[in-house]
């Protein structure tokens, strides 16, 4: 084999199959675009013919057109009927021009304007002018022997150009008899042929094919120099190249992949068109024109576009579109339109001017698409950057804002302004024992009250959890808050009637005020607040405290102070709590992370998130993060020693991982446990930290590798990685962050992140785990997905050490786990259908509860679930019984969300809300149904309360 590569006769046998691969994929794809080239042709020459045969019909039902005798319109010697030629009262004579011989004319007008050349033939003809070509002959004698055969279309050349041409029968009606007795209804009386150049059409795919030419010489330049350099370094030179050339080969299927999927975009796009008379007068639709607006054909027809009006748009808008079309003869903008039915849509529209040769206007040719989907995204994205999106108050962004504008304006004012940090006391409990769905009820309700308690002017948010901060500016003194703080606390106060249950909190109230006698920003305010909030507390809540200035200077930060952190953990009072990490399909207990708790003397067991914040950066963290790992290894021994093996996960922090003797230093901390296998403890990096200087920490994990302890990346994809920095890691597992998993159930953006991020842990062959399931139906989705290994609160919270053996024991995962299929790639769009379905409904019922401004939209075309149906999924599944099943239902759904709509417009809103559960209902057979068409009869049945469950688990997490 050697020989044979140092050989320089063999060098070129590669190199010529590279260039053969290329140009065979070339010639492939010139094939492809010589077909997308005919179906553009064909569907222009249709075009051109609808609008001749339309104005041949017009003309015919009318029964001919009069029009003056002049120099350009003579009397037709080929028409001989009676009153061919009259005379007007005025005494100017007047023809009878009969449909053939318009459209002629037409056909000579379009001959003049365009490129594209028309002609009226016929085998039998009577005007010499119409006598068919050898090529019209044959395509007449074709209509004549197949009534069903409607067009012909080719490409030809004469010898001296190349050009497309198209022709189609033109079939006897009864107004047709008139001038054409010899013929009977029905008959093919003649065609219209229309020919055309296909450069202008040709230009872009050739641009196109010419970047692929590009591609594929560029890939054939880069694999030849890669075997060269492959065929000199022998072997292991060899291994290097074929992943080489496997990854260049990627790059270009990837390409042809996507500029398939831009063509198919392409043919596929459509766009309502709408052709008016000069008056205005609707005298043709397309059917996109109908599937958008919700009028049929006929329902337009001789109307004027005004019934589309909405009322948004106030005069001037209009006049000043049609001085656009008058003097430009085009005009383009951003309409506001009304279905049908009702519903106010969004349409970007472009109207142009059709003038004839002595350039009056005679038609407008109106363009226009849906863009109401963008529209409402774009009204949702300013409104969640905003507001809370549980309570509608301002979140931390826009109190930012107002806070920022307030100081300004109290500086120039002279006045005060009050920052008040408030916090529900109770809650928690409410919360964890009532459930996330009534503490929801509960936050959305206090909110409102204490909205209402404000004075007009002041402003409330929500920071997030059971947390608010009010502003309230134009203050002539301290005293002049007192009243809205009173009512602050007696609105936190009311009891909330949810059921049979009465639910009551309080609050504890910080307050600071501004200016003050040292220059401070909106942070700092913030936290003196804050400060005074938690002293609020510890006088003995359902109180306000406002904040001493000289006081915080001595006491500031006592409950997370770096001395009692450092005295919690001489005393004992840190312990570790150990979350299971289990297979889902299989039941199996994988792992454990072990996970800090602080057990506070008179604060109860705290967080991590309570007191580790204060140590970021600050070496107390080393000492800690050294603690955890020794408490760990010791525990593993404890464990081991009782007949339970089980391997824990330890969280470290950036600053532990890069201290340079922390290589040393772990080593001595696995010799003072020698009973443990190292290969028993994985340590776990944040992304984030990971990134901050992936060399040494890439050194690190190598050198730990090398001790048997292993690596995964914590919260994966909330970072700014990169493939490179995921390639130089040399991490085991990556565990997925549970913001996405948490709502994955109805937010398809966050399906997409997971199904993206398995995605690269199976091209970089790491196993992936999934953190924050908190419900069956979590778990169910990542088992379809291919994600078997996780963690979260549906399968079991951190526990005590003692706790974990006998839990392992007795656990058995949710039978439906073990059924589900993973879903393959060709279903994964049904799947992200039943999110979509889900999010939908989600937003109807939110909007029916008052909990969000606007409607989703409601035509069932309109949806996102509507578009799968008429897009991919008719394509794939519309001969299926089941996919019919699934339009009937979704069709329902829709009629039934406008129904309790329509009640809730009328004020009958508690009614509508009484029948939420038809409207689930409907939504739980529609989704059986997707199931179906994915799986067969597996699984039929699912927990109508998905939706309800979801949202409270991610409340709570």
């Amino acid at each position: 084999m050697r020989g044979v590569i140092c050989d320089r006769r063999y060098w070129l046998l590669p190199i010529i199959l590279w260039g053969g691969l290329a140009g065979a994929s070339l010639g492939w794809n010139w094939v492809q675009v010589d077909k997308h080239l005919h179906e553009i042709a064909a569907d222009r020459a249709r075009f051109i013919f609808k609008m001749i045969e339309s104005v041949r019909l017009w003309n015919a039902r009318h029964g001919g057109l009069y029009a003056r005798v002049d120099e350009t319109t003579q009397p037709n010697p080929h028409l001989e009927i009676p009153e061919r030629d009259i005379t007007a009262p005025s005494g100017k004579p007047l023809t009878l021009i009969n449909p053939a011989y318009m459209t002629r004319q037409l056909a000579g007008v379009v001959d003049e304007l365009t490129d594209v050349l028309i002609h009226i033939t016929s085998l039998d003809p009577i005007n010499p002018g119409n006598a068919a070509e050898p090529w019209e002959r044959e395509a007449l004698a074709s209509f004549v022997r197949d009534a069903e055969l409607r067009e012909i279309a080719e490409f030809f050349n004469d010898g001296q150009k190349t050009g497309f041409r198209y022709m189609a029968p033109l079939i006897t009606q009864q107004a047709c008899l008139q001038c054409h007795k010899q013929y009977q209804v029905g008959d093919i009386r003649g065609g219209v042929s229309i020919s055309f150049s296909p450069g202008p059409l040709l230009a872009p795919l050739n641009a196109q094919y010419l970047n692929l030419v590009m591609i594929h010489l560029g890939t054939w330049l880069l694999l030849s120099a890669l075997t060269w350099f492959f065929l000199q370094r022998f072997r292991h030179q060899m291994l290097q190249l074929d992943a080489e050339r496997e990854h260049q080969e990627t790059l270009v299927r990837q390409r042809t992949e996507q500029l398939q999927l831009a063509a198919s975009v392409f043919t596929h796009a459509r766009e309502g068109i709408m052709i008016t008379a000069a008056d205005g007068t609707i005298i043709e639709v397309n059917d996109a024109f109908s599937r958008i607006t919700g009028y049929g054909r006929d329902d337009v027809l001789g109307v004027n576009p005004r019934i589309l009006n909405s009322g948004r748009q106030d005069p001037t808008f209009y006049a000043a579109m049609w001085r656009a079309l008058v003097e430009d003869g085009r005009w383009a903008g951003e309409v506001w339109n009304r279905r049908k039915d009702g519903e106010v849509y969004a349409e970007m529209l472009t109207i142009s001017a059709v003038h004839n040769a002595g350039g009056k206007t005679q038609h407008y040719v109106a363009l226009f698409s849906d863009i109401t989907a963008q529209k409402e995204h774009q009204k949702q994205l300013e409104r969640i950057a905003h507001y809370d999106a549980l309570t509608g108050l301002p979140n931390r962004v826009l109190l930012g804002d107002r806070l920022h504008q307030a100081m300004t304006q109290a500086q120039r004012r002279g006045q005060l302004l009050a920052v008040i940090y408030l916090d529900l006391d109770g809650f928690k409990a409410i919360n964890d024992g009532q459930g996330h769905e009534v503490g929801d009820q509960l936050l959305v309700a206090v909110a409102a009250r204490m909205q209402a308690a404000l004075r007009e002017g002041d402003t409330i948010a929500r920071l997030g959890g059971d947390e608010f901060v009010a502003v309230l500016v134009d203050l002539a003194d301290i005293h002049a808050c007192v009243a809205v703080l009173t009512r602050l606390l007696v609105a936190a106060a009311q009891p909330l009637h949810a059921g049979p249950r009465v639910l009551k909190v309080s609050a504890s109230l910080g307050v600071t005020f501004y200016p003050q006698d040292e220059e401070v920003v909106a942070d700092q305010l913030l936290r003196q607040a804050d400060q005074a909030m938690y002293q609020a507390k510890l006088s003995g809540k359902n109180r306000y405290h406002i904040f001493d200035a000289e006081h915080d200077r001595s006491v500031r930060g006592y409950h997370e102070s770096l001395e009692r952190i450092r005295l919690a953990l001489t005393r004992g009072e840190l312990v570790l709590h150990y979350q299971p990490k289990v297979n889902m399909r299989t039941g199996q207990v994988v792992g454990a992370e072990a996970l800090i708790r602080w057990q506070h003397p008179n604060r109860g067991l705290l967080p991590p998130a309570a007191f580790l914040p204060v140590l970021v950066d600050h070496p107390l963290a080393i000492e800690l993060g050294e603690w955890v790992i020794d408490t760990v290894l010791g525990q593993i021994e404890r464990w081991h020693a009782a007949n339970f093996d089980i391997p824990v996960s330890v969280n470290i922090g950036a600053i532990q991982l890069q201290q340079k003797d922390f290589i040393a230093r772990l080593r001595g901390l696995l010799a003072a446990h020698p009973g443990v296998n190292p290969a028993d403890v994985e340590l776990e990096v944040l992304e984030t930290s990971a990134l901050e200087d992936v060399d040494h920490i890439s050194e690190v994990m190598r050198a730990c590798l090398e001790l048997g302890v292993t690596f995964a990346l914590d919260d994966f994809g909330t970072g700014y990685s990169s493939l490179t920095y995921l390639k130089r890691l040399p991490a085991r597992q990556l565990k997925i962050d549970k913001s996405f998993v948490r709502d994955m159930l109805e937010d398809p953006e966050d399906l997409a992140i997971l199904q993206g991020v398995l995605g690269l842990a199976a091209a970089f062959r790491r196993e992936v785990i999934a953190e924050g399931v908190e419900s069956v139906q979590h778990g169910e989705m990542l088992l379809q997905f291919g994600c078997d290994l996780a963690q979260g609160y549906a399968i079991a919270p951190a526990m005590p050490a003692a706790e974990l053996s006998p839990w392992s024991q007795q656990w058995q995962p949710p039978p439906s786990w073990a059924e589900q299929p993973v879903i393959s790639r060709d279903d994964l769009p049904v799947l992200f259908a039943g999110v979509e379905h889900r999010a939908w409904i989600r937003a109807v019922e939110e909007f029916l509860r008052g909990e969000r401004t606007s409607p989703p939209p409601l035509h069932h075309h309109r949806c996102r679930f509507g578009q799968w149906l008429d897009g991919e999924g008719l394509a794939r599944h519309g001969s299926s019984s089941t996919f019919q099943a699934i339009e009937v239902l979704h069709r329902r759904v829709h009629a039934l969300a406008s129904e309790l709509l329509a009640l809730r417009d009328r004020g009958l809103g508690p009614e509508a809300l009484a029948r939420l559960g038809e409207l689930d209902a409907l939504r739980d057979r529609l989704l059986e149904q997707l199931e179906m068409l994915t799986h067969g009869t597996n699984r039929l049945s699912r927990d109508g309360r998905m939706a309800q469950e979801s949202r409270s688990s991610a409340a709570g997490s």
